[in-house]
């Protein structure tokens, strides 16, 4: 089952997660498997509830940076990709002083937590998976940051998010 986490707001190119395997999908329906090219930078977390074993078993963090390309993220990820998770997540809930926000020009953030896309359209923020032949509750949280100048915002990116981390 892939859905959508958020989409390019230049070029339309979507986001998306397969709830299954676990796996960022670029293009899902398109010829491209690649980013598009205004993507900064990303972070998506897809969490499995079904009990607190299997919820901390089966809860998926990624983040995605130019330069650095998609990773798994984990409580031994290092010191800015923590960072950046942090300020991906606060920048896209907007609770970031306004000093820490990037001055790049023309930057979208889009996605949202599992709540706001609820609100937004009931059952894209929680929804059932098939896991293992077993029906689960799955709850998807993300954001996207993207530019015309994508390079650019994400070496200020990596600045601001090492200062909003201290």
């Amino acid at each position: 089952m892939i859905r959508e986490v958020f989409r390019c707001p230049s070029c339309e190119q979507p986001v998306a997660i397969d709830c299954v395997s676990g796996e960022v999908v670029f293009d899902p329906d398109g010829l491209s498997a690649l980013p598009c090219p205004h993507l900064s930078c990303f972070w998506i977390c897809l969490s499995f509830v079904g009990g607190r074993k299997f919820a901390e078993k089966h809860t998926r963090s990624w983040l995605g940076t130019i330069g650095r390309g998609i990773r798994k993220i984990d409580a031994a990820a290092d010191l800015q990709d923590i960072a950046l998770t942090r300020y991906i997540m606060d920048c896209g809930s907007d609770m970031i002083a306004d000093d820490l926000f990037p001055t790049v020009a023309m930057y979208t953030v889009v996605g949202g937590s599992a709540a706001e896309r609820e609100n937004r359209q009931r059952g894209s923020g929680e929804f059932r998976v098939l896991i293992r032949g077993k029906s689960r509750s799955a709850i998807l949280d993300g954001w996207g940051l993207y530019s015309q100048t994508p390079q650019k915002l994400m070496r200020e990116i990596n600045e601001l998010s090492l200062e909003y981390e201290v």
